[in-house]
């Protein structure tokens, strides 16, 4: 497996989506979200809510798995790994649940209906 390689994906995934550069979207499974680069997917998912265990996969045009790593298998090489792929995870998530607007919507409503 090529540690360092998926390593550096996990932490341009994360700058990318912090910028907001990539697309995330639902799949079937709850807790997995995937964004589609080059011929390829990716999936960040949260396989584990009670300890916080986090999942990178990469899928093939047939959305066959070509490679997964979990952030345990990365924190030789990237001592935050978990952290990091945890910021992924939860910027995907608001970006494909639309906390964002959400938000919006909500503060608008309160603000037109405060008496003062």
């Amino acid at each position: 497996m090529s540690y360092p390689k998926l390593a550096q994906l996990v932490q341009k995934l994360a700058t990318s989506t912090e910028y907001g550069a990539i697309d995330w979207a639902r799949t079937e499974k709850p807790n997995y979200f995937q964004a589609s680069l080059a011929e390829y997917s990716v999936r960040i998912a949260l396989t584990n809510p009670a300890r916080g265990d986090y999942l990178l996969q990469i899928l093939d045009p047939f959305g066959d798995t070509v490679e997964e790593v979990t952030d345990d298998q990365l924190v030789q090489l990237l001592p935050n790994a978990t952290a990091i792929m945890k910021d992924l995870y939860d910027v995907a998530r608001r970006k494909v649940m639309g906390v964002e607007d959400a938000l919006d919507a909500i503060l608008k409503q309160l603000d037109d209906e405060m008496p003062f």
